[in-house]
């Protein structure tokens, strides 16, 4: 619903790709948030589970826009895939990135 207030052409007048930036602004903060360590990671983590919801929408929209309104058409399917592909590399690089250990309480 956030994702299409954003790029709806008589709401917000953004478009796909200025929603997009629109919500990656402010995830790309978080993830700077993430190194202080005075800021607790839930309420962080919280943040950005809301606002992932309509960066994906958003996104998912701008993939399947047709050429003559900037999008690549790839239509649903593609999209899917696309977005897919984008999810499984994320995920192989985090299961492959070596984390550092907590040195905290011990549990």
């Amino acid at each position: 619903m956030f994702g299409r207030l954003l790029r709806g052409p008589d709401s917000s007048g953004l478009g796909c790709p200025g929603g997009a930036a629109l919500v990656t602004g402010p995830l790309l903060v978080l993830v700077a948030l993430i190194r202080v360590p005075a800021v607790p990671n839930v309420p962080l983590f919280r943040i950005a589970f809301v606002l992932t919801r309509p960066l994906g929408a958003t996104t998912g929209d701008l993939l399947t826009e047709p050429v003559a309104k900037g999008g690549p058409d790839l239509g649903t399917t593609g999209a899917s895939a696309g977005l897919l592909a984008v999810l499984v590399a994320l995920m192989v690089r985090a299961t492959r990135t070596p984390r550092p250990r907590d040195s905290g309480s011990g549990v």
